[in-house]
Order: C-alpha cells, then sequence, then structure tokens
C-alpha cells in the first residue's frame, strides 16, 4: 500500500511540475478496458471520447469492452507486455488478489463509485448469508462478496457458475435452473422485475454484513512510472467524460 501511494505521489508531483497542462505534447495512444460490456457504468470513456475531452488532452482513447469470462486484469497484463498504455476497470478486491496471490504489478489510479450496484436476486427468502445454499451465479471475479458474506466454508455450501442466458444475463435464473444470481441496480434488477413470473427477493451486500467498494481503474506500476502525465490526463478525462453524462442524461445514451 505505502509502495502505491508514494508512486501515485510521484505522479501527481511530475504532472504538476510541468504545468499540469499536455497541451505541448504530442497524441497519446491509450486503451481503456471495461470490466464488462459498455453501457450505463462505463458512459465516462465514450462520452470523454465522443466530446473531445480526451482530445484536448492529447490522449487517442480506445475504449475496449469487456464480457463473459473475459479478465481485465489479464487483458490489461497482456497489453502491457506488447508495450502499451492500457488501463483497466475492476474490482478493488480482484485487485487485490492478483497483486496478493500472482504478484502482479497493478497499481489503483481512480475509483469510480462509493456504493456497489451489485445485488443478489434470491427466489427464496433469506434471513441471513447462511441461508444460502445450492447454486449460485455470477459473472468473472464477482464471487469474493458473497464467499466472504457465507464464511470460511462456502464451498461445501454452495456451487458458483457461470451467469448466462438472455435476457440480460438472467435467464437461466429466470428459468429457475439455480436459486440465486448476482444482479445489477441499472441493468438486471430491472429485467427481473419485467420478466420475473413467480415472487423473487432483493438482498444487497450490506445486507449481509458486507459493505465493499466496486470500480476502480488500474494500470501497471511501469505505466505510471514511465508515463505519469498521461496517467493524469486519462483520469481527468474520464471523469469529465462522467461529469457531462450526468449533466446530458439523453444525449448520453445516444453516445452509448
Amino acid at each position: 500500500m505505502r509502495k502505491n501511494i508514494v508512486l501515485l505521489a510521484l505522479l501527481l508531483a511530475l504532472f504538476l511540475a510541468g504545468g499540469g497542462s499536455l497541451a505541448a505534447q504530442s497524441m497519446s495512444k491509450v486503451t481503456i478496458i471495461e470490466a464488462w460490456f459498455i453501457h450505463n457504468e462505463s458512459m465516462g470513456d465514450p462520452v470523454a471520447v465522443e466530446k473531445g475531452f480526451y482530445k484536448k488532452l492529447n490522449l487517442d482513447v480506445k475504449v475496449v469492452g469487456g464480457g463473459p469470462g473475459l479478465s481485465p486484469i489479464d487483458r490489461v497484463m497482456a497489453e502491457a507486455k506488447k508495450g502499451g498504455v492500457v488501463f483497466g476497470v475492476d474490482y478493488p478486491y480482484n485487485l487485490l488478489e492478483a497483486r496478493e496471490k500472482q504478484k502482479l504489478p497493478l497499481v489503483v489510479v481512480a475509483h469510480d463509485f462509493q456504493k456497489s450496484a451489485v445485488r443478489l436476486i434470491s427466489w427464496k427468502e433469506l434471513k441471513s448469508a447462511r441461508d444460502i445454499e445450492g447454486t449460485v451465479a455470477t459473472w468473472i471475479g464477482y464471487d469474493k462478496q458473497i464467499k466472504a458474506a457465507i464464511g470460511a466454508d462456502w464451498a461445501a455450501r454452495i456451487k458458483v457458475v457461470n451467469q448466462q442466458g438472455d435476457p440480460a444475463t438472467i435467464g437461466s435464473w429466470l428459468k429457475k435452473t439455480y436459486q440465486f444470481a448476482h444482479a445489477m441496480l441499472y441493468n438486471e434488477v430491472l429485467v427481473a422485475k419485467r420478466n420475473a413470473k413467480d415472487k423473487y427477493y432483493i438482498y444487497s451486500f450490506p445486507d449481509f454484513g458486507i459493505d465493499w467498494p466496486e470500480n476502480v481503474v488500474f494500470t501497471t506500476e511501469e505505466i505510471v512510472q514511465k508515463y505519469p502525465q498521461v496517467v493524469a490526463a486519462f483520469v481527468q478525462g474520464r471523469y469529465e467524460g462522467y461529469k457531462y453524462a450526468l449533466a446530458n442524461r439523453q444525449e448520453a445514451v445516444q453516445i452509448l
């Protein structure tokens, strides 16, 4: 953690030493790999591209969508090994695990959301996380919260499978192929409301004592060290995109 703080402090110092401006520099090619398909959650990047916020900061940004079975961490590492300036979006606990267990040189440079949009949808009523037994469907890298909520014996209580099936990846849950599925407030929760024919229940993980943040922007230590001004400019442009999208929602929807 101390090493990460030092790297980010160095990034900021170098950026400010350069006057906080990239106006005199040539365009830098950058790739951002989203955690999921390009949608509301990732609106900052496509809006920043479309409205020219990145271009004003001398960045030529390519936005790459994610999807089922695609690890942002693996994809960022692969692109970085080829020499590209690349960022990814993932959950902070996935980054911590990658650093601790795989010893990957990854650092967080920005944090998108204060509250998690992840919910658990269930065909049965739950009094606590200990009532969760059976098959739980989720997306790659999203299983940490439910395992932590259940406890150390989670493997004896649940089987985690890849979430799939239209509409919006909860098709199999709607058919009751499995009892539990993960759902985002802005997507699968709405789909369940429209399509579920029987009574079901929605739980947030703070209900089970797990209140973790989500969606951080990350890159490698080497990229932060070599291109601190590019990193700072990318973060600035990304959140200019979010700010514009939130103030101009209908236009942002059309851009997406």
